[in-house]
């Protein structure tokens, strides 16, 4: 849950701080920076993937494993597993996420899908996914880039996907972890999901390309 006293970001009143005339109060004054302090930190804080392709090292991509590929059919090319923070009322945080990529032949359309699901459940919200639980993007450029604007839709850098209420329930698992530092064990509930990425090609000829993805949890509504 946030750590933040309030929630949420608040603003200083226009009327404070104007001069010597429009005193603010230090009670005041410390309470809305660290309130807001809190907030900022859970907001960037929780940073749940950051991979990007390393062509110093021989990998400049990764794309699909398939070797006989379908026009327009989604294969997973990569993936990674974490527990994502829950609100007291069990609804997930909400995950900001980039994709970099880009297409094989520099003309054909490729499309990336960001999808969040139960790890344990991944293949059934792939087949049955709803907007709230993943993110597209589209290129036809041969050169990889963060994929801004239209390529995610009007939202863009705002396009942010979570668990539903469901899918929370389905994730959630009991995990050991040590209770103090004497080690002792105690059994705590944690929401396992799985953030993984689907490429597909408008036709056979080209490939789509991954080359980055990042993701991070958002407090904000």
């Amino acid at each position: 849950m946030t750590t933040s006293p309030y929630g949420y970001r608040v603003r200083i009143g226009s009327q404070f701080g104007t001069g010597g005339t429009s005193p603010i109060s230090a009670v005041y004054a410390r309470r809305v920076l660290l309130n807001n302090l809190c907030h900022y930190a859970d907001v960037f804080g929780q940073v749940r993937a950051a991979w990007s392709s390393s062509p110093r090292v021989g990998l400049p991509y990764l794309t699909t494993t398939t070797g006989s590929k379908s026009a327009n059919t989604p294969y997973p090319i990569w993936s990674t597993t974490f527990p994502i923070a829950l609100r007291a009322s069990l609804a997930s945080y909400k995950l900001r996420v980039r994709i970099a990529g880009a297409s094989s032949d520099g003309v054909t359309a490729v499309r990336f899908r960001a999808v969040l699901a139960p790890a344990t459940s991944l293949g059934r919200v792939v087949a049955s996914a709803v907007d709230s639980v993943f993110l597209t993007a589209t290129t036809t450029s041969a050169t990889g880039a963060w994929l801004t604007g239209a390529s995610q839709g009007s939202g863009a850098y705002t396009t942010m996907i979570a668990l539903t209420e469901s899918e929370v329930t389905d994730a959630l698992t009991m995990t050991s972890t040590p209770a103090d530092v004497a080690g002792a064990g105690r059994a705590v509930a944690q929401c396992l999901v799985t953030l993984a990425v689907y490429g597909q090609t408008a036709n056979t000829v080209s490939t789509p390309r991954l080359h980055g993805v990042y993701a991070a949890e958002w407090v904000g509504a």
